[in-house]
């Protein structure tokens, strides 16, 4: 029989046969690994995970982030007059947020005011197709599409946002709708219910607060409209006595104040005074409309004047 081989320890040296194999024990301290480079491989993965979930949520937040910064560009651009840079930045909004309603909304009113009405309507249609019920959006479309004399849409459109608005919101868009038929010349009856609506409303609030700057100018507002449908009616009289008021009410503005609107008065505030000496221009070319009806054609042509001072204008959305 041969001799068997000695067992050798791990530096090659025989172990007598009494003996167990030991290891070294500078090195059995590492038989798991280093405990100082197990935490430090911990931390750099936790370190990993933590970046790439702030990574994702980043990535997820910074289109909101990016185009809320050109909202806020262009709202300070539209405040200083500078709509080319505005509608510029509507379109960055648009542009980091594609499916996002609030940027065609903005290039739509910025189209209205620059006067495209085509390239507006086509953004209201966008808006309103990414969100059917938005308010904004909707009351924003029928207000084009009664100044592009698209009267059975806005009477559409001011329907709808019948539907979606609060209590005290229904008054103006019933009136609105009122004013569609009135100038579509159809629907005048439906029309003169909706106004009819509109003005009990406003009259309530005025019995509950007789100080309302707003309400009265909304009055002044529904009553021109119901004026307005009187006269298309035939009813003269009546709607001399409604325009007569409208046109004092508006006229009380400027003296009175609008509150909030122009804490500072009228004449501190063109863009406030230019929608009232507007309101007014319409209000005097209806009343023009029902002098000469009623044989008064002194008071029409003074009328007429009036409103042409005051910037009565059909193909600029004056009407």
């Amino acid at each position: 029989m041969s001799r068997p081989e000695p067992k050798l320890d791990q530096d090659g040296f025989p172990v007598p046969e009494r003996w167990e194999p030991t290891e070294d024990k500078r090195r059995s301290a590492y038989k798991n690994g280093n405990p100082f480079k197990k935490r430090w491989v911990r931390a750099f993965v936790m370190l990993v995970i933590v970046f790439g979930v702030a990574t994702m949520l980043l990535k997820d937040q910074f289109p909101n982030i990016m185009a809320q910064w050109y909202m806020q560009a262009a709202v300070e651009d539209l405040n200083n007059g500078n709509l080319e840079s505005a509608l510029s930045n509507s379109e960055g909004v648009i542009s980091w947020l594609p499916e996002d309603p609030r940027g065609y909304y903005l290039r739509a009113e910025l189209h209205r005011e620059m006067g495209d009405l085509d390239a507006a309507l086509e953004d209201y249609d966008k808006a309103v197709e990414l969100r059917s019920n938005w308010l904004p959006a909707i009351a924003g479309r029928a207000n084009l599409n009664l100044r592009m004399k698209n009267f059975e849409a806005a009477v559409a459109d001011n329907t709808r946002a019948i539907r979606l608005s609060s209590e005290a919101q229904e008054a103006m868009y019933r009136n609105n709708r009122a004013y569609a038929r009135a100038l579509g010349g159809f629907e005048l009856e439906a029309g003169l219910e909706d106004v009819e609506a509109a003005i009990e409303s406003r009259e309530q609030d005025l019995e509950y607060d007789p100080g309302d700057s707003m309400a009265k100018l909304d009055l002044s507002a529904y009553l021109d409209t119901r004026g307005y449908l009187l006269h298309l009616l035939g009813n003269d009289e009546r709607a001399l006595e409604d325009l007569n008021r409208a046109i004092e009410l508006t006229e009380e503005a400027y003296t009175r104040g609008l509150g909030p609107l122009a804490p500072q008065g009228i004449e501190t505030n063109p863009a406030i005074k230019q929608q009232l000496d507007e309101s007014l221009a319409v209000m005097h070319e209806h009343r023009a409309l029902v002098h000469e009806k009623l044989g008064n054609a002194e008071a029409a042509k003074t009328d007429h004047e009036r409103a042409q001072q005051l910037g009565y204008d059909p193909d600029a959305g004056v009407f």
